[in-house]
């Protein structure tokens, strides 16, 4: 099982946040694919679960982490400027196994693929995150 984190072109997020001060809150959906039981045949078990995550992102550091229940998400831009690229790449938690994150953001919305695995649990999932900031009428952004 795993995401697909090749986003198509058009994927619009807004402008990079330059050099802003501060911390910014993605208010983000999440949706997963849950399977357990992978490793057994004819045992495996699939649950799809979702809800929201507040994502907050903060230039300074280039980082962007949040945590909702049983998804926890640490991520960082791979701009080294952190002013200009708007990917991010980074890790998430399922339900305590880990994961492999990538994604997008900007001044106005986020999106992101994830997906990980336990072998010796035989536990897989992915998903995916989609949001918008918080504030869009936040003078840093004009």
């Amino acid at each position: 099982m795993q995401a697909n984190a090749a986003f198509v072109s058009d994927t619009e997020v807004g402008r990079a946040f330059g050099n802003s001060r501060g911390g910014f809150d993605f208010i983000t959906t999440f949706q997963v694919l849950k399977a357990t039981g992978v490793t057994t045949p004819n045992q495996a078990r699939f649950e799809q679960f979702s809800g929201d995550i507040n994502l907050r992102y903060v230039p300074a550091f280039g980082t962007m982490k949040g945590t909702s229940g049983r998804l926890t998400v640490d991520a960082t831009s791979l701009d080294q400027n952190r002013m200009t690229t708007q990917m991010l790449s980074g890790t998430v938690t399922v339900d305590g196994v880990p994961g492999s994150l990538a994604g997008l953001f900007g001044h106005a919305r986020t999106v992101g693929a994830f997906h990980g695995n336990d072998p010796a649990t035989g536990t897989a999932f992915s998903g995916g995150f989609d949001g918008e900031i918080s504030d869009p009428a936040d003078p840093r952004f004009r």
